[in-house]
């Protein structure tokens, strides 16, 4: 566990006209990005858990619409942004001590946002996270017995159809037979790559058309802006993780548009890379730590440069898929 006091002291639901991620804007106050509009923008967080020789926490803002989502972009828009994500990748990963590049999006209340402006983050870490060390060894086994990847192996299984959701010419988005989340999807290029920097032009284009109407699909599910964790599972830096499949996992906790799935013993971060907690614990009297999941030099990208997973097995996860394609839209 990361314990990151500072994160005690975050902004938390400010009203509309004094968010901290919109821009600029004449006659209001400042805000951490100090023009009057932008593209997307990526910027080192104000209250990280990992800095210096630690790693970097980096927000990325996928649009000066306050009240927009990253559904809602358009598809060069969200290329423009799997563009600024590879950047940040490439930087980060270049850093001495940074042993892992986690991108991830937490959308929602009921997630634990405190700032509802569409953006994501990224996390560098010092050490390669539990989840992904397990990935990495199950898939090294795997390799081993077989000769084959172990990802591209699930995917092949996906080829009947029953349980996609969202069916491009380079990726595949569907509800894994091992889903632990009611509406649980997992998105992956259905050639082997091992992350953002191994995809191609056409393999980008067919990413953001995906990401759009799985997205999308989402939101017509229970006609409600449905709340989401998304993780990016990339290979590590370096040499490590040779025979790791690239995909991105989306956990919603909604099992009905007004009911949410309890994680009981399980955590937000049981499916994610990493447990951070904002305090220490309280003695005496047990603890209260808030916990969530968090993904060289100054952040920057080419776009824009500002300085400063249901609890149990799901039941029936072809079901699942079934209800996710009958959303209305493409």
């Amino acid at each position: 566990m990361t314990v990151a006091p500072l994160r005690q002291d975050r902004t938390y639901h400010p009203p509309a006209d004094h968010c901290p991620l919109d821009p600029t804007r004449p006659g209001r106050p400042e805000t951490e990005i100090p023009e009057p509009d932008y593209h997307i923008v990526v910027f080192e967080n104000r209250y990280p858990s990992y800095t210096g020789d630690q790693g970097r926490c980096e927000v990325v803002c996928y649009t000066p619409d306050h009240d927009s989502s990253l559904g809602a972009q358009s598809i060069d828009h969200i290329q423009d942004l799997i563009e600024v994500w590879r950047d940040r990748t490439r930087e980060l990963s270049r850093l001495p001590n940074v042993r892992y590049v986690y991108i991830f999006e937490n959308r929602g209340e009921a997630i634990g946002v405190t700032l509802s402006h569409p953006h994501g983050q990224i996390y560098a870490y010092p050490f390669v996270p539990p989840v992904l060390e397990r990935e990495l060894a199950a898939e090294a086994r795997h390799h081993r017995k077989t000769g084959r990847c172990l990802y591209c192996d699930v995917i092949a299984g996906e080829s009947s159809g029953e349980r996609t959701v969202v069916r491009e010419d380079r990726w595949l988005a569907f509800v894994p037979p091992f889903a632990r989340w009611p509406y649980e999807v997992h998105l992956a290029p259905l050639q082997h790559r091992g992350g953002l920097l191994d995809l191609d032009e056409s393999e980008d284009a067919s990413l953001a058309r995906a990401l759009k109407v799985l997205l999308q699909k989402y939101d017509r599910l229970f006609q409600v802006p449905l709340p989401y964790v998304m993780a990016m599972h990339q290979k590590p830096p370096g040499r490590a993780g040779a025979h790791h499949h690239f995909h991105i996992e989306f956990y919603p906790p909604n099992r009905s548009r007004d009911k949410l799935k309890s994680a009981r013993r399980l955590s937000w971060t049981s499916r994610a890379p990493k447990v951070l907690a904002s305090a220490r614990p309280r003695r005496p009297g047990g603890f209260a730590a808030e916990a969530g999941v968090k993904g060289p030099g100054a952040a920057s990208s080419r776009i824009n440069r500002c300085a400063p997973s249901c609890a149990t097995l799901s039941l029936a996860p072809a079901a699942d898929a079934a209800h996710l394609r009958r959303t209305s839209g493409p």
